[in-house]
């Protein structure tokens, strides 16, 4: 009976390690076909800026409009993470979405923005814009 009981012990644990093997498998294939097809990874239709960080989304931006106009922006990197400061002083963590679009995720259940190709200007879904501050256009 204890000898049946350590073959059923064994053959989970056998079990067990193939499926975490498959697992493993599983995510460096998928790692593979998006660094080998452009076309299956989500962020290969973004820009250079998303992609070279040329000239990037970091920095000052000032706001364009409708209002509070001229007031400065920021995005910051912060621990690996895109912050962005409005002209308020509200933080929101960005998140870089398809179709040079972002998400600001903590202000307005994830306000999206679309960013310019060349990275100098983002129209917000609530109709305001930050556009580059002068000294950081290319």
């Amino acid at each position: 009976m204890k000898s049946l009981q350590l073959m059923q012990l064994l053959l989970s644990i056998v079990v067990l390690v193939l499926v975490s093997i498959q697992l493993v498998l599983t995510a460096a294939l998928f790692i593979l076909v998006l660094a080998g097809n452009p076309d299956a990874n989500p962020l290969h239709n973004l820009s250079c800026c998303f992609v070279e960080k040329k000239p990037g989304l970091e920095g000052v931006w000032i706001m364009g409009g409708p209002y509070n106009q001229g007031k400065p922006c920021r995005i910051d990197r912060h621990n690996g993470q895109l912050l962005a400061t409005n002209e308020n002083g509200g933080v929101s963590r960005i998140q870089l979405l398809e179709n040079n679009q972002i998400s600001a995720l903590n202000w307005e259940n994830g306000m999206v923005g679309r960013v310019s190709r060349d990275c100098s200007r983002i129209d917000w879904a609530n109709g305001t814009w930050w556009s580059r501050a002068s000294d950081q256009k290319k």
